[in-house]
């Protein structure tokens, strides 16, 4: 702001498991999708700053945002947010947001137990554990890499066991070379994770390396 620029948030991976005051972060505008969230799919949410959206012109056209037409093709549409609300809406997609919303409220503390058990991920001989080693900064996500493994022959192992990961870059490559690794094994915990679940992969990751450098 303070060199005149729009701030415009990509919600999308972070609305999902911490709490987002817009106002407080102080943004112009705001975007995620409602199947992050674990609602519908086709829904969208756009947050912007009445001033903002005002000056923005609508990009859909339809019913009910018109407010008046004329026959030298001019038209003068609503005022936000109804200029950006053409034709009918999804409203069997937004009406079950609602319990979803509510589903992932009540799972917000439950979510932290299980970070910071995941995190225990570091006790592990050879586990280098990428971003904070706290759960109260960061998301439920572990990044890591595993000495002498590869990320890829890390997630093989486990999808072998029945335990999905991910492996490669995470979309970040310049994130991880700042962290000195060319890429990283990733276990990714939700509003829906359990416990035993989390007590699984650490069983199974602490084999992983016996299992691969067995010999040397």
């Amino acid at each position: 702001h303070r060199a005149g620029a729009i701030v415009v948030s990509d919600l999308f991976q972070a609305v999902a498991h911490e709490r987002t005051d817009v106002k407080a972060l102080d943004i112009d505008f705001a975007a995620f999708s409602a199947h992050k969230v674990f609602g519908p799919t086709g829904l969208g949410f756009l947050y912007g700053r009445k001033p903002l959206l005002d000056l923005l012109p609508a990009s859909f056209f339809g019913g009910s945002m018109v407010e008046s037409a004329w026959e030298d093709k001019r038209a003068v549409y609503k005022k936000a947010p109804w200029k950006f609300e053409a034709g009918t809406q999804p409203v069997s997609q937004a009406i079950a947001m609602g319990p979803a919303l509510d589903f992932l409220e009540s799972r917000s503390l439950y979510e932290s137990d299980l970070t910071r058990r995941l995190l225990e991920a570091a006790s592990i001989r050879g586990v280098k554990i990428l971003g904070p080693a706290s759960e109260e900064n960061r998301a439920p996500i572990l990044s890591f890499a595993l000495e002498g493994v590869h990320p890829h022959d890390v997630s093989q192992f486990m999808d072998a066991h029945g335990v999905a990961v991910r492996s490669g870059h995470q979309c970040a490559q310049i994130l991880h070379r700042s962290f000195g690794f060319p890429s990283s094994t990733r276990a990714s915990l939700c509003a829906y994770s359990e416990p035993w679940e989390v007590e699984r992969f650490l069983d199974l990751l602490s084999t992983v390396r016996p299992y691969f450098l067995k010999g040397r």
